[in-house]
């Protein structure tokens, strides 16, 4: 098993991806790696991302490409409390052949970049953010 980490902040260490075991789920530690929990509700992850704060609740974003609860679908998806609970940021009809890479502005809340099987790249915000690529 290889355990790729992500960014980490002051108080917590943030998700693990399991790159070569992508149906084992996804990995949290809160203590900077010593310990990995799985997260339940992520199924299966094909990529993370950690972004920008959420003005909501105060935590990063992260970023999934994978199946998260409570749709289960191979989708994108987005948690602002710690992965405990997703929310669908594309729909069937945006699937983009499936990114092979995914990123997120650390700076940005919500802006998420996608890499596209050598299509080129595709960024996105959320919906009423003001910014050119909602």
């Amino acid at each position: 098993m290889k355990l790729l980490p992500l960014r980490a902040i002051a108080v917590d260490f943030k998700l693990s991806h399991c790159r070569d075991f992508g149906s084992n789920g996804l990995y949290h530690s809160t203590d900077g790696g010593v310990t990995w929990a799985n997260t339940a509700n992520v199924s299966y992850a094909n990529s993370v991302a950690v972004g920008g704060v959420s003005p909501r609740t105060k935590r990063q974003a992260v970023f999934l490409s994978g199946q998260a609860s409570p749709l289960n679908l191979m989708a994108i998806d987005r948690s602002d409390d710690n992965a405990n609970s997703w929310v669908r940021i594309n729909d069937d009809a945006h699937q983009y052949g499936g990114p092979t890479l995914i990123e997120a502005d650390p700076r940005v809340y919500g802006r998420v970049y996608l890499g596209m099987n050598r299509r080129g790249i595709i960024y996105g915000d959320p919906v009423g953010s003001g910014c050119l690529g909602s």
